[in-house]
């Protein structure tokens, strides 16, 4: 199986993700971009002083012009560099957001998309947000084209159908068999689609910022921008980070009473993890897919 070391521990995961983040910070810190953690990596800091126990990912916000800055270094980091920035211009990439990845990696998140990247930390960019119908309305078809073209980069084989039917795991076959059979334009019409919603979002002025890649003109997720005028440090798994100084607000508005914990059941990663490797490196689809396969687990 190619040296396969079989998966790795959430501890693990973490201590390998904490090297990933302090090489982004030290980036950033380079290059003077402004991060702030953002949702759950917020959350970790504040209530845990680390990552939330159960969760296996690190956040962080960039604004529009140091977020355009942080994708214009892709092309100038060393040719020996561990990391790469992979993004909309990555071919197959699904997301409407960037990702700071370690290339001695594999990760494979969606079955039915086959695309590998290494271990990641995320990296949001911010707009600015006016409330107005305009607005709102931009918000939600740019996240409806992102999953529209996230769909378009759906591959479906026969094995992909027999599997799911000799497991007993009859429930994805319908949207399976529509994502064969949908009949709407493909990745290319999507992607035009999304790059001209680019350029009308950073024309975009306001007395608030909004990730317009996670939701759809949701109001609740819509941020006064003075409370990220400022940032103050915190730690991390015994790393000192930045944070907005506006936090509070921030994940009182997002998630509530964020001091609380939730119902023990929904202490559980919520990302989907087709295949993980940690120190390898990068595997392609067919090498995945054998070792795989030799593990009985397709």
């Amino acid at each position: 199986m190619g040296n396969y070391s079989g998966y790795p521990s959430l501890d693990e995961v973490k201590s390998s993700l904490m090297k990933v983040f302090a090489d982004l910070i030290k980036l950033c810190d380079e290059h003077g971009l402004t991060y702030y953690l953002s949702g759950g990596t917020a959350i970790g800091a504040v209530r845990h002083g680390g990552f939330i126990p159960w969760d296996d990912d690190i956040d962080i916000y960039l604004m529009r012009d140091d977020y355009e800055r942080f994708l214009s270094l892709r092309n100038s980091l060393p040719k020996d560099s561990p990391y790469e920035i992979i993004d909309m211009q990555t071919p197959g990439y699904y997301l409407p957001f960037a990702k700071f990845s370690k290339k001695d990696s594999t990760i494979w998140e969606h079955e039915n998309i086959p695309f590998l990247m290494g271990l990641y930390v995320d990296v949001f960019p911010m707009d600015e947000f006016n409330e107005t119908k305009e607005n709102i309305k931009l918000a939600s078809d740019y996240r409806k084209a992102w999953e529209a073209y996230a769909r378009s980069l759906r591959k479906h084989k026969l094995g992909h159908f027999i599997s799911k039917i000799r497991q007993g795991r009859l429930r994805p076959i319908p949207r399976m068999i529509e994502d064969v059979l949908w009949i709407c334009p493909r990745e290319d019409v999507y992607r035009k689609r999304i790059l001209e919603m680019d350029e009308k979002i950073k024309k975009i002025k306001g007395d608030n910022v909004y990730c317009y890649g996670l939701d759809r003109g949701d109001l609740g997720k819509v941020y006064p921008k003075e409370w990220f005028a400022r940032r103050i440090d915190i730690t991390f798994e015994g790393l000192t980070v930045k944070i907005h100084e506006g936090y509070d607000g921030y994940l009182s508005k997002q998630f509530g009473n964020y001091m609380e914990f939730p119902p023990e059941a929904e202490r559980v990663s919520t990302h989907k993890r087709f295949f993980l490797e940690l120190d390898h490196p990068r595997r392609s689809p067919e090498e995945v897919l054998a070792i795989k396969k030799e593990l009985g687990e397709l």
